[in-house]
């Protein structure tokens, strides 16, 4: 029985992972130059900051290889907004990243800010937030890319009091826009998880699998370099930072 679970999973990500290759993403028009190539004397160094959803940064960087260096800055509940108890403006995870002087910034928010309260609330200074962030960012490095994620998809029972139908109607459509108004590109991870939540998505209904982490890993590599992830890139994802 585990053997035929096992290679039916096999199935559903080699599937998934040839989809890709019809460009699961959405680029802004964008004056960013091109994701940097990896050269002899030149390691690539990228910064992951987001909340404990992010955790593709693992098999990204086992994709990605000899040349880059990919770190997490990541902790549960990170949120861009600045009345939240985990926001980076009150957190040290963005200042090691920026003190890491990455290439690229690869950034991936927001479960924090679906809770109904906190929607309901802080909606209207959600993009600001966002973009003050950014900002920031390219403040203390201004040649480093800027890659902005669309977060993994809720189980509608999810836990942690986040909510499924509000990251759907509230805080998707606002990182959209947000993104092209900033004209950064944007990853969309959401959509592609969203079709299979069952394989993606944990039974706490928030955090991904590591099937679902190696197809956001391969999404966002098909992103970056324009080529597709091999399929036995798949490995399991590691915990959050704390």
């Amino acid at each position: 029985m585990r053997l035929i679970i096992t290679l039916g999973l096999a199935c559903i990500l080699t599937v998934s992972f040839a989809a890709i290759a019809q460009d699961a993403t959405t680029k802004p028009a964008t004056d960013q130059p091109p994701f940097p190539a990896a050269a002899a004397g030149k390691t690539i160094k990228i910064a992951v900051i987001g909340d404990g959803a992010a955790r593709f940064w693992e098999p990204l960087g086992k994709l990605l290889g000899k040349g880059y260096e990919i770190k997490s800055f990541c902790t549960n509940d990170h949120s861009v907004l600045r009345t939240q108890l985990r926001s980076v403006w009150k957190r040290y995870e963005s200042v090691k990243a920026q003190a890491y002087q990455p290439d690229v910034f690869i950034l991936m928010f927001e479960h924090a800010a679906s809770r109904p309260n906190t929607w309901n609330a802080d909606k209207g200074r959600f993009p600001g937030d966002y973009k003050d962030f950014i900002a920031r960012l390219k403040g203390k490095a201004p040649n480093a890319q800027v890659y902005i994620c669309l977060p993994p998809p809720l189980k509608p029972d999810c836990n942690y009091g986040v909510n499924a139908e509000k990251l759907t109607s509230g805080v998707i459509p606002a990182i959209r826009k947000m993104a092209a108004d900033l004209k950064l590109p944007l990853i969309d991870t959401y959509t592609p998880l969203k079709a299979n939540l069952d394989a993606y998505v944990g039974g706490d209904g928030v955090f991904p699998t590591p099937e679902g982490a190696a197809f956001a890993a391969a999404i966002i590599y098909k992103s970056l370099t324009g080529k597709d992830a091999p399929t036995a890139a798949s490995q399991p994802a590691p915990a959050p930072l704390k």
